[in-house]
């Protein structure tokens, strides 16, 4: 049994801001698909990819959207990649360094997602691709996303006007004029083996432009990986927190298992469902308790409890002491 395939939300959040600027009812569409609604506060957050995806696909039909992929990748910049990743890259020596991390630490934006550097003659091509999706349909969406956060990686070395010859997308997709305007010279191929967008080697040693501070790295940060299925549930589930955890027969679906085998999978680590929500809504509530001056009445709603009371006993029964003592002893005044 596979994990399940993550995205941040911040890569849903510019599909949903274009359908809802058009007054469509995009809550309910983003409900129709199993994905929350409250995406502007969970930019952190992870969510799964697959119906993220039919989302944007859905949207783009309903309402006559010529290439949401396109229009939502100009809404994408630098800042929206996670935050160890932009610390990574600013403080990479040079662009070729920036890649290879980039590289390495590609799974913190989508946790399925595979990038690798290919040599083709004067020029490097900065492969993506997301695993398990070969044959899928629409893809183009996501590949848009892909390629225009590369270049964003990229422009942080060659300057902010800096676009690439060709951009490569997987899918047997052809941009439409709007697009080809907006990229008047870089030349399109639909139906690669990966998307792809090509860089000068005479590049690869420039510096980075910037360094600034974006946050401190600790190795025990969270580092999503989608071939496990626990890890993936601790990724998704805080995305929906606070307005009603999908039921164990639709997190069975989204793992390509039945309801038996997902809670076979969960026993053999010691876990039931009930229990990993337990410790989900204890981890998201510790953290929301360390980090923020959030009222606690808030941190309760905001990790899935509807009473306060009832929060304060879950909290205090894993951690031997309520949610203030916590707090207190983690910030003390």
């Amino acid at each position: 049994m596979s994990g399940i395939p993550l995205t941040r939300c911040q890569f849903l959040i510019p599909f949903a801001d274009i359908h809802n600027e058009i007054g469509a009812p995009t809550a309910t569409l983003l409900s129709k698909f199993g994905l929350p609604t409250a995406l502007q506060e969970k930019a952190d957050h992870y969510i799964p990819i697959l119906p993220a995806i039919s989302f944007a696909q859905a949207a783009q039909r309903s309402q006559g959207i010529t290439d949401i992929g396109f229009h939502a990748s100009q809404r994408l910049q630098f800042c929206h990649l996670s935050d160890k990743l932009r610390t990574i890259i600013s403080y990479s020596p040079t662009l070729f360094a920036a890649l290879q991390q980039l590289c390495k630490w590609a799974s913190l934006e989508d946790t399925n997602l595979y990038m690798w550097l290919e040599r083709r003659g004067d020029r490097v091509i900065i492969c993506s691709k997301l695993g398990g999706t070969t044959g899928m349909l629409h893809l183009e969406h996501s590949q848009w996303l892909q390629n225009v956060f590369v270049i964003h990686i990229v422009r942080q070395f060659a300057g902010s006007e800096w676009a690439p010859s060709t951009m490569a997308f997987e899918a047997n997709y052809a941009p439409g004029s709007e697009a080809q305007a907006f990229w008047p010279n870089t030349r399109f191929l639909p139906g690669q083996e990966a998307s792809w967008i090509d860089v000068p080697v005479a590049h690869l040693d420039l510096p980075s432009l910037t360094h600034d501070t974006v946050m401190n790295l600790s190795e025990d940060e969270p580092q999503p990986f989608g071939d496990e299925l626990v890890s993936a549930l601790k990724l998704m589930l805080p995305s929906y927190l606070d307005e009603g955890i999908p039921a164990v027969a639709k997190i069975a679906e989204m793992a390509g298992t039945s309801v038996r085998s997902f809670q076979r999978k969960l026993s053999s680590v010691g876990l039931t469902y009930s229990s990993l929500l337990e410790l989900i809504r204890f981890e998201n509530a510790a953290k929301l308790l360390r980090e923020t001056d959030a009222k606690i009445i808030e941190i309760a709603f905001s990790s899935g409890y509807a009473d306060p009371a009832h929060f304060s006993r879950a909290f205090r029964r894993i951690s031997g002491a309520t949610p203030r003592e916590f707090r207190e002893k983690w910030r003390p005044r």
